[in-house]
């Protein structure tokens, strides 16, 4: 679990924060000032195709649940590591530390996912909706990933949605 929180003006994501108590680990991000982790600027890491590790989350909704479910199983059935860590904000500070590489949510809510927009972003990961365009508070999906693989997760959400 996390605390999480974001400031927007104009409709744009300017600064987000996410604490996570049990790790006593700070993620915050600024718009075009970085991102950090307990004051160290984080910086995405070059991508290594031999351990890649996606993660998925959803909304409440039977459209939500079942593009996740599709997602997942394409992605074990390439042999690829899918896990869903349940907290969305916590998954995005993931991706803004390189620790995974991407997070799909189908049905997002901003409120749950707009500091970790802005960290991830920040730090250099590609932040989109399903239509590869980039997110915003009125998106209704998000893809968080490593700039070299959103092209192909963006293929595979085509597929089954």
């Amino acid at each position: 679990w996390s605390i999480s929180v974001a400031l927007a003006y104009k409709n744009e994501i300017i600064f987000g924060i996410i604490y996570i108590p049990l790790l006593d680990e700070i993620f915050w991000g600024e718009l075009n000032k970085g991102a950090y982790l307990n004051n160290k600027k984080l910086k995405i890491k070059p991508l290594n195709q031999k351990r890649l590790i996606h993660t998925f989350c959803h909304g409440d909704k039977k459209r939500d649940v079942t593009t996740a479910i599709k997602y997942y199983q394409i992605q074990k059935q390439n042999s690829l590591d899918c896990r869903q860590l349940g907290s969305a904000a916590i998954e995005l500070s993931y991706v803004a530390s390189s620790r995974v590489d991407s997070l799909l949510i189908p049905g997002a809510r901003s409120w749950d996912v707009a500091a970790g927009a802005i960290i991830a972003q920040e730090a250099g990961a590609n932040v989109s909706d399903f239509n590869g365009e980039k997110w915003n508070l009125k998106s209704r999906d998000i893809l968080a990933c490593h700039p070299e693989i959103k092209t192909e997760i963006l293929k595979k959400i085509k597929k089954i949605i």
